[in-house]
């Protein structure tokens, strides 16, 4: 049973972030962040979480077997949880810097990039690692004279990740067994990696992501029903070429200005979690087909501005 449940109560929530910064004098662009992130909410709403034995003792009502035992139903529409408390360390380092000292070049007022031009087709800023979230990630950054490069790299310990889904049930803990997604509990390290550089209208992004191993229990009256879930290290990589700032190319070849070449690879290591149950066996929804169809991915992309 699919669709919206009117009857969600509103969520409440409280977050306490404390966080420092340090760019040490010494060393030009390298900034070291460290944060603490804590959260309380009460009434979370959440999709129907994955059917465990916790899950479904919580949600008695909402799950139908027959007389055999055989799972008839589940109404699966959102739910509220009674509760849910987190807590994390998060830090890393994110450092920048030139390539080198272009010579200036005259025709441009100052300030202006080389040539007297506006400067374009540089790697879009990322947001970061986390895509925005608490403690922030690396700025940015366009091609400035001489060339770019940044690099950042955080890793988050997850202390906490609990949830009680209702009075006098007990607490799913997500970091020791509990799941509430098809891809088990909490992992308890993540590490997120982004990076880049670009010179003379050449231009690399780099984006890696790391989660550790979990796990989800299952029934102890039914022998071998737990599920591990293995670790996850995933790296994409972005090569571009913008042929306006390839020296006098555009101008030979007048096709070609306003033009950007670029080759992209996802999941360059082709990896894939690997999910076994108490036998050593993958169950049939977690082959690997299922799970990642696609694999490692190549893109070649060609665009030009008129």
């Amino acid at each position: 049973i699919s669709g919206g449940n009117p009857l969600l109560a509103a969520e409440s929530r409280r977050d306490l972030k404390l966080a420092a910064n340090w760019s040490p004098a010494k060393i030009d662009n390298l900034n070291i962040q460290v944060e603490y992130f804590r959260n309380r909410s009460k009434n979370t709403t959440a999709a129907f979480p994955l059917l465990t034995p916790e899950i479904e003792a919580a949600f008695a009502s909402r799950v139908v077997r027959r007389a055999n035992g055989e799972l008839a139903s589940v109404d699966r529409r959102p739910v509220n949880f009674a509760e849910e408390n987190s807590q994390r360390i998060r830090w890393g380092i994110n450092f920048s810097g030139q390539l080198s000292k272009e010579p200036e070049r005259g025709g441009g007022p100052p300030g202006a990039p080389a040539g007297g031009r506006p400067a374009r087709g540089g790697p879009p800023g990322t947001g970061g690692p986390g895509r925005g979230g608490p403690g922030g990630g690396p700025p940015g950054f366009g091609p400035p004279q001489g060339g770019r490069w940044q690099i950042a790299l955080y890793h988050t310990y997850q202390i906490q990740d609990e949830i009680l889904i209702a009075p006098g049930i007990p607490t799913l803990d997500l970091l020791n067994g509990s799941a509430t997604s098809n891809l088990g509990g909490t992992p308890r390290h993540r590490i997120e990696l982004s990076g880049g550089l670009f010179k003379d209208g050449l231009g690399m992004r780099v984006e890696g992501n790391y989660r550790s191993a979990t796990r989800a229990d299952g029934d102890a009256l039914v022998g071998n029903s737990d599920l591990t879930f293995s670790d996850l290290a995933t790296l994409n990589l972005r090569f571009f070429v913008n042929l306006d700032d390839r020296g006098e190319l555009t101008k030979k070849v007048p096709l070609l200005k306003g033009a950007r070449i670029a080759l992209g690879i996802d999941n360059v290591l082709n990896d894939i979690i690997d999910v076994r149950d108490g036998n050593g066996a993958v169950p049939l929804s977690y082959q690997p087909g299922f799970l990642d169809p696609v694999g490692r991915y190549f893109e070649i992309s060609f665009r030009k501005r008129f």
